[in-house]
């Protein structure tokens, strides 16, 4: 998934969404804990909001770009 990886540490009970996203080599990047979402799939569905939201401030060309990636890694996700 663009942008977007799954963090499990249990041993720091650490466990949620983590949004990476650089631009100019400034990298933007925030985390959704599932307990502060209450769930994953709540801190997921926030998490890529807030990937679609940091990809719409990129350039046009870095758009299309992130765009395909996303299609492919849900082409890649449906096969498995």
């Amino acid at each position: 998934m663009y942008g977007v990886s799954r963090i499990d540490q249990p041993e720091k009970k650490n466990h949620g969404w983590y949004v990476r996203i650089t631009l100019k080599g400034e990298t933007q990047q925030k985390f959704f804990a599932d307990k502060t979402h209450s769930g994953k799939n709540k801190a997921l569905k926030a998490a890529q909001t807030h990937r679609d939201q940091l990809v719409s401030n990129l350039p046009p060309e870095r758009q299309a770009a992130a765009a395909r990636k996303r299609a492919v890694a849900k082409r890649a996700a449906k096969r498995n």
